[in-house]
């Protein structure tokens, strides 16, 4: 994995017990521990530490997606659709001049529905997962 310093926001040493910032440095106020984490401006994570049992070292790397952004873009994309669905259906001569377009409509305004409910419960639990793993 190529990683340019630049992208690297500040340095978990678990050992020395801080965490180092380009300005500062603040105690991990955490069990001594043999592990250093470097916190990626991005919010995601390089962990390298010694195997407690082989003779090698572990890496873990966490990365975090733009879920939840593309999916509040999403959400108001559906919003401002479902807006348009609703402004059309309330014009009542509607329902005697176009009545199919009345079923179009409504069959398009409720998967539009379900499509943001789903997308909303997606945004839901990835911005949890987001916050766990950033307050971790």
């Amino acid at each position: 994995v190529k990683q340019e310093v630049k992208d690297i926001d500040h340095i978990g040493d678990y050992q020395a017990g801080f965490i180092y910032y380009a300005d500062k440095k603040e105690p991990t106020n955490l069990p001594k521990s043999d592990v250093v984490k470097f916190f990626l401006k991005d919010n995601s994570t390089i962990t390298i530490r010694p195997s407690g049992t082989e003779p090698k070292i572990k890496l873990y790397f966490t990365s975090f997606d733009k879920e939840p952004t593309k999916s509040l873009e999403k959400m108001e994309s559906l919003k401002k659709d479902l807006a348009a669905i609703d402004e059309e259906l309330s014009d009542p001569t509607l329902y005697e001049r176009a009545p199919q377009r009345v079923d179009e409509l409504s069959i398009t305004r409720a998967s539009k529905t379900q499509e943001l409910e789903e997308t909303e419960m997606l945004w839901l639990e990835k911005s949890e997962e987001y916050e766990a793993a950033i307050n971790a």
